[in-house]
């Protein structure tokens, strides 16, 4: 997957899609060009410090280009989207509600909207990408095979949440995926979002794929990711959110293992009132790798933010935690915090935590912290002195340790959805 295969794939992939606006041509061309100048990152760079990044060029990625559909059991409590191997496949997703508007096209705009409705959606798009500076974000622009844009009407607020779902069925070892969503969210409306992943094969296989949240005034997003895979399985995730006045995000991050996953989330701040959280808590073990590379960028006042992850490593897995935050020189009164906690199961576990805090204001209130230990000894004995075997002791205790993350989740459909995810890995149906 050198850059001089890249490049046929790219030309390829133009020559196959209809792209019916020579603005998002140009939008695609332009981060195939930032690509091709910063190439494929390296630990030299310093958001891939801790990260190995040799499996894109140890590998010959293939691109798959063909729609495919499977039969599956629906959840009937949400509205569903449902990607096969990267393409949406629309049979199994719900496209026609009045409030929610679906389109499959290469331009990443509604086909039913206004031409100066299009151009405000493609501008917002160009205003997200180019605040993204790392390069797999714009492979995934570049080469995408279908950008899909989901609007929701203002003042909209949804019954069920939004179930996003990648379905991976490839046959074919080191195929590459590259999904990527628009999700523009109007002025007053609230919204639950969730993706969640599955896997019916055991092919070693990549996803590079983003979802991309425009947050209009006074809006509520709720937004889940649900990573629970144990197999071979690369996944680089980017979540960008532009939130407008008085908008509220909440995001959580529940990850489980993968050969390598890294997640980015990068939040811009832009309206006075707005407010931003971010949680996520991450299970470990073999010799898995996690990296969760998170930024809030305050560029308003009146503005919060508050961040929390929580870790269980065991086995030689290894998690990188970058958290950051930025307060702009006129971004008076922001109210921020971070805080990153990891329990050691195994003395071959690794965690590299680094939360940061950049503040240009001199009205603020900002503050980090990070901390590293290991399972508590005399609860543990407490436990066990009650004839509870040691595992069930230990993930009791977990549980317990995770549970304060859980519950800073507002959405109580999301938080249902990840009680789940820990109840049944805990059980030891993972």
């Amino acid at each position: 997957m050198g850059v001089y295969m890249q490049e046929s794939e790219f030309k390829s992939l133009l020559n196959q899609v209809s792209t019916t606006h020579p603005e998002f041509s140009s939008l695609r061309q332009s981060s195939w060009s930032f690509f091709q100048a910063k190439g494929f990152p390296t630990r030299k760079v310093e958001e891939w410090k801790y990260t190995p990044a040799n499996f894109l060029k140890d590998n010959t990625w293939q691109m798959s280009l063909k729609p495919n559909s499977i039969q599956t059991e629906l959840d009937s409590d949400v509205y569903n989207l449902v990607f096969v191997d990267g393409l949406l496949d629309e049979k199994n997703s719900d496209l026609s509600l009045n409030e929610l508007e679906v389109s499959v096209i290469e331009s990443a705009v509604p086909t039913n909207l206004s031409q100066e409705e299009q151009g405000q959606h493609l501008k917002n798009i160009e205003s997200l990408k180019e605040k993204n500076k790392d390069s797999l974000y714009h492979l995934n622009f570049s080469l995408t095979p279908q950008a899909i844009c989901i609007k929701l009407k203002p003042n909209q607020v949804l019954k069920k949440p939004v179930k996003i779902t990648y379905n991976y069925q490839t046959s074919t070892q080191n195929q590459v995926f590259y999904p990527f969503i628009y999700f523009h969210v109007g002025a007053g409306s609230k919204v639950e979002v969730y993706e969640s992943y599955q896997a019916a094969t055991d092919e070693s296989f990549y996803a590079n794929q983003s979802i991309n949240f425009w947050i209009e005034e006074n809006a509520n997003v709720s937004y889940l990711q649900l990573q629970e895979f144990d197999r071979g399985f690369y996944l680089t995730h980017y979540c960008m959110a532009e939130l407008n006045a008085h908008s509220n995000f909440e995001a959580f991050y529940y990850t489980r293992n993968g050969k390598l996953t890294r997640n980015q989330f990068d939040a811009f701040v832009n309206g006075e009132g707005a407010a931003c959280s971010l949680n996520g808590i991450y299970l470990t073990d073999g010799s898995s790798h996690v990296d969760n590379h998170t930024t809030i960028r305050h560029h308003k006042p009146h503005t919060t933010s508050q961040q929390t992850f929580k870790g269980i490593l065991d086995g030689s897995s290894h998690v990188v935690y970058n958290g950051k935050i930025i307060i702009d020189q006129y971004a008076q009164k922001v109210d921020s915090s971070q805080i990153n906690k990891n329990i050691l199961l195994s003395s071959k576990a690794q965690i590299d935590t680094k939360p940061e805090l950049e503040v240009y204001a001199d009205d603020v209130k900002a503050n980090h912290g990070a901390a590293i230990g290991e399972m508590d000894e005399q609860e543990l004995f407490y436990f066990l002195s009650r004839a509870i075997d040691k595992e069930k002791a230990q993930a009791m205790l977990a549980r317990g340790y995770l549970e304060d993350v859980v519950f800073k989740l507002k959405s109580s459909s999301l938080k249902l959805v990840v009680d789940k995810a820990l109840d049944n890995y805990f059980r030891g149906t993972k």
